[in-house]
C-alpha cells in the first residue's frame, strides 16, 4: 500500500512525456528514494518529499485506486439464486489424493445453500473486510449498487482494517449511511488529521450511533482531531488510538466532548510524561486507560497538568491501567499507583524498574506495594499470593533497616505492620526465635530431570527461612543432581503456572512458598 504524492513526467524517464505516479509506501523500506531523482548530468530534481527510502515512481497501470464498500460486498457475498459452487454437493473437477499410488476422491461441499442463507446481506449484522483495497462507500463510476446499499443498512459492526481510506469525508459518509453501526474498525487506514474545513461540518449526526471506534495506526498527529471526533460521536464508549503520534496532547489540556469515554488506548503514542495526560483525570466515565510503550518515567494521580494548573484529583472511576513498556524506574511511582481510588487491574511489564528482578520477585513486590490490586499483568491476584507477597515485602524492609527513611521509601509499611503484627520482626538481635523463622512449610520435592525419572517425589517440612542454596544441597543428597546445574521451580497449586526459584540467596518465604507447594527439581541438560 502507498499514498500518491505526485503524478506527471519524471526527468530520468527514457520517454520524456511518459506519465509516472510518485508514491510513498506504507512500508518505508520498500522504496528507492525520498521523492527526488538525479539526472544524467548530476542535477537533482525533486517532485515530492518523503522519508529516505520510502518513495518510488511507478507506472499508472500498476496503480489500483481502490474499490467501494458496496462493491466489495457484492464481490464477497452472493445471492441465493447465484450458481452453486458445488452442484450435487461435489466440487466439479476437484479431487483429494488418498494414497501414494494416486488414488483420488472427489471433494464434497455439503450444505452450501444453508451456509449461503446465513451470509445474505440482509441477515448478517457484522462484517469483516480487511485489506480489500476499500477506499470509500459508493463506487466512483456511479454503478448501481442500490440493492446492496439497502441490505446493509442494518450493519452493527464493520471491520475495515488495513484498507485505503484516506479521507474523513468518506468515513463520515460511511457512518451516516449505516445508521445502526456501533463498532467501526479502521486500523491501518492512513486517514491523518481531520482538515479544518471539515471540522465545522461534522456534527453529532455523523457518528451518532458509534460506541466503539478503532483508529490504531491511522497517521493521526493532532489531539484536536480526537476532540473533534469525540464531539461528533456523543455515544462513544471505547476509543483505540494506539500507534498514532499524539505527543501534542500535552498542549491541549481539555477533554471536552469525551464525557462518555470508558476505554481509551493511547499505547505507542509518543507521550512524554504523565503530566501530558493529567487532563484525562477529568473524564467522568473513564474506566480503562492504556498507556503502554510511551516514554513516561513517573505516575502521579494528583499531578498538575502541563500548564501548571492546580492538582487534578479525578480518576475516580479508573479500574484498569496499562503502563507496560514505559520508562518507569522508581518504586515511588509504583507506590503512587495505590492513590488511584478504584484501580484494580494493572499491566506493568518490560520497564527499567523490574529488569534487575526475577519475574516472580517483581510481581510480589508490585502486589505488596499496591494494596487493592486484584489482577496484575493479566493474572488474578489470589488472597494467598497477596498474603505471602506482603509478608515477604515486610521481611525485605526489615533487612534494609534505616528506620528513619522507612515511611518515605515504603508508604505501606505502617499498614502492613498493623495487618501482620510483630511476627515479622525478630525477637533478638540475631533474629533467632522469630515466629516466622520457626514456621515450617509442607512441600513436595518432585524430580523432573531425565536422570531422575525412576525416583519418587519426597514430602518435606522445610523452614520458611531456608535459603534456596540450602534447598539445592538437600536436593543433591536426595536425587543426586549437581548443585551448579540444578534448576528449581515451584507451583502454588495444580492450576498455577510454574515460577522459578531464581535467587540462591533468598529464602522460601521470599518467594511466597506456602503449604502444599510442589517444588520441581531439574537440571540444565548438556
Amino acid at each position: 500500500r502507498a499514498t500518491v504524492r505526485y503524478v506527471g513526467p519524471v526527468a530520468t524517464s527514457k520517454a520524456k512525456e511518459a506519465q509516472w505516479v510518485g508514491v510513498e509506501w506504507d512500508d518505508a523500506s520498500r522504496g528507492k528514494h525520498d521523492g527526488a531523482v538525479t539526472t544524467a548530468a548530476g542535477e537533482p530534481v525533486r517532485y515530492f518529499t518523503a522519508p529516505a527510502g520510502s518513495a518510488s515512481f511507478v507506472k499508472p497501470s500498476k496503480v489500483q485506486a481502490g474499490i467501494s464498500v458496496l462493491e466489495a460486498l457484492q464481490q464477497r457475498y452472493v445471492k441465493m439464486d447465484a450458481p452453486l459452487l458445488a452442484p450435487n454437493n461435489v466440487f466439479e473437477g476437484m479431487f483429494a489424493n488418498t494414497n501414494r499410488e494416486g488414488g483420488q476422491k472427489p471433494i464434497e461441499f455439503v450444505g452450501e445453500l444453508n451456509i449461503r442463507a446465513r451470509q445474505q446481506l440482509d441477515v448478517i449484522r457484522k462484517c469483516s473486510m480487511r485489506a480489500h483495497g476499500i477506499c470509500c462507500l459508493y463506487p466512483r463510476d456511479n454503478r448501481d449498487v442500490s440493492d446492496v446499499e439497502e441490505e446493509c443498512r442494518n450493519y452493527e459492526e464493520l471491520d475495515l482494517q488495513g484498507n485505503l481510506f484516506g479521507s474523513w469525508d468518506d468515513v463520515a459518509e460511511l457512518c451516516s449511511s449505516l445508521p445502526k453501526m456501533r463498532h467501526l474498525h479502521l486500523n491501518g487506514n492512513l486517514l491523518g488529521n481531520i482538515p479544518g474545513d471539515l471540522r465545522a461540518s461534522l456534527d453529532a449526526r455523523s457518528f451518532s450511533a458509534l460506541r466503539v471506534l478503532v483508529l490504531n495506526g491511522c497517521g493521526i498527529t493532532s489531539w484536536d482531531t480526537i476532540l473533534t471526533l469525540a464531539g461528533s460521536a456523543p455515544g462513544l464508549r471505547e476509543l483505540y488510538l494506539a500507534d498514532n503520534d499524539l505527543a501534542d496532547v500535552a498542549e491541549c489540556p481539555v477533554v471536552s466532548g469525551m464525557d462518555s469515554i470508558e476505554v481509551l488506548d493511547l499505547s505507542h503514542c509518543r507521550i512524554a510524561s504523565w503530566q501530558s495526560v493529567a487532563c484525562l483525570a477529568a473524564l467522568p466515565a473513564l474506566k480503562v486507560l492504556t498507556l503502554n510503550w510511551n516514554q513516561m518515567e513517573d505516575v502521579d494521580p494528583h499531578s498538575a497538568g502541563p500548564a501548571g494548573e492546580q492538582a487534578i484529583t479525578g480518576w475516580s472511576g479508573l479500574v484498569a491501567l496499562g503502563l507496560s513498556g514505559t520508562a518507569i524506574s522508581s518504586w515511588s511511582a509504583v507506590d503512587r499507583l495505590g492513590l488511584f481510588p478504584a484501580l484494580r487491574s494493572l499491566r506493568l511489564q518490560a520497564i527499567p524498574l523490574v529488569k534487575p528482578f526475577g519475574q516472580s520477585e517483581a510481581r510480589a513486590l508490585i502486589i505488596a506495594r499496591v494494596a487493592a490490586l486484584e489482577q496484575l499483568n493479566g493474572s488474578r491476584v489470589s488472597q494467598r499470593e497477596r498474603d505471602e507477597a506482603e509478608k515477604g515485602y515486610l521481611r525485605r524492609i526489615f533487612r534494609e533497616g534505616k528506620a528513619e527513611s522507612i515511611l518515605d521509601k515504603h508508604p505501606r509499611h505502617a499498614d502492613l505492620v498493623h495487618k501482620w503484627g510483630d511476627v515479622m520482626a525478630p525477637t533478638s538481635a540475631n533474629g533467632a526465635g522469630s515466629t516466622l523463622a520457626n514456621e515450617l512449610v509442607d512441600v513436595t520435592l518432585v524430580p523432573v530431570s531425565a536422570s531422575c525419572t525412576s525416583l519418587e517425589p519426597e514430602k518435606k517440612k522445610l523452614p520458611a527461612n531456608l535459603p534456596v542454596i540450602r534447598l539445592k544441597q538437600m536436593a543433591r543428597r536426595l536425587f543426586g543432581l549437581d548443585v551448579e546445574s540444578m534448576i528449581l521451580s515451584f507451583r502454588r497449586d495444580k492450576e498455577a503456572l510454574s515460577e522459578l526459584l531464581d535467587d540462591d540467596d533468598q529464602t522460601l518465604r521470599y518467594f511466597g512458598l506456602a503449604d502444599g507447594v510442589e517444588i520441581f527439581i531439574n537440571k540444565v541438560e548438556e
